[in-house]
């Protein structure tokens, strides 16, 4: 059951998160995939070195981000994305 409640709670915070989130954030979002990711930043690297300027990258593993995230710190988070209380209530 708890993976169907995770599901569907994932699937409303993504619907509502997508629109807010830069589009420069590529990880986890639905059809950016390593691949479709790395062509996207390669095409963008080139652009800019042609174009004199400074490239840098910031790689992290995030795979177990949310499991060792403090659920105190994320309902801030939500908060701050002006989450319903209700929507709130239902992560804590």
């Amino acid at each position: 059951m708890d993976k169907v409640y995770e599901k569907l709670l994932s699937k409303q915070i993504t619907e509502y998160m997508e629109p807010k989130l830069s589009h420069c954030l590529l990880a986890y979002r639905k059809n950016n995939g390593c691949e479709s990711t790395i062509l996207w930043l390669v095409a963008n690297w080139k652009k800019d070195l042609d174009d004199k300027k400074v490239v840098e990258a910031l790689s992290s593993d995030m795979g177990k981000a949310f499991e060792s995230l403090w659920p105190p710190l994320l309902i801030k988070i939500l908060e701050s994305y002006h989450f319903s209380d209700n929507a709130l209530n239902l992560v804590r």
